[in-house]
């Protein structure tokens, strides 16, 4: 459909599900990124997933659909000159990233860095920043419209089977470019 683009919207606290709901109601497309929840060893309760990003749902639409009459809706994310729409690469890239299963968090918005691209295994063509220090190495994918990041540990002091499969999965050169931008290579597939 013509006009339709990603778009973030500003949903009350708690509503993120509400919204998404409703917006599916309407036929709109929609998206809410859920961070997967830990299982307590001594509950029985299953995990519960939380909104990766609170307060923000995603929604594919022309931007003059009403969706004010949806509950919880606060407004349109933009910025001082009007409404900006997310690309779908954006959408894309934060979906595989969640289907891969890997260990993220949410992190502090991070819009500059190290610009690293990953070339090879699940990633493969998803653009962040790479965030190195003495113990730890992360890779930091952002939403610069809403202002959120999330991070990838690419190896941490744990001893558990992730941190032991990818202690080795990235290693970096210099691009024959201008930029000084960096590949990363992951070893595993």
């Amino acid at each position: 459909m013509d006009g339709e683009q990603w778009h973030g919207l500003l949903v009350r606290p708690d509503f993120e599900r509400i919204v998404a709901l409703h917006l599916a109601k309407k036929d709109i497309e929609s998206y809410l990124p859920l961070l997967p929840g830990r299982e307590q060893s001594d509950s029985k309760t299953p995990a519960t997933e939380l909104p990766l990003f609170p307060g923000y749902v995603f929604c594919k639409c022309d931007v003059r659909r009403a969706v004010w009459t949806i509950p919880g809706v606060l407004a349109w994310v933009g910025r001082a000159n009007g409404i900006h729409a997310i690309s779908e690469r954006q959408i894309t890239d934060l979906r595989r990233i969640l289907a891969a299963r890997f260990d993220i968090q949410p992190w502090p918005f991070t819009p500059q860095g190290r610009r690293v691209r990953i070339e090879v295994g699940p990633l493969a063509g998803i653009s962040g920043i790479l965030q190195e220090s003495a113990d730890t190495r992360c890779f930091i994918f952002s939403i610069q419209l809403i202002r959120r990041s999330i991070a990838l540990s690419l190896n941490t002091t744990a001893s558990s089977h992730f941190a032991r499969e990818h202690q080795e999965i990235l290693t970096s050169r210099r691009m024959p470019d201008s930029r000084g931008a960096r590949i990363i290579r992951s070893h595993v597939n």
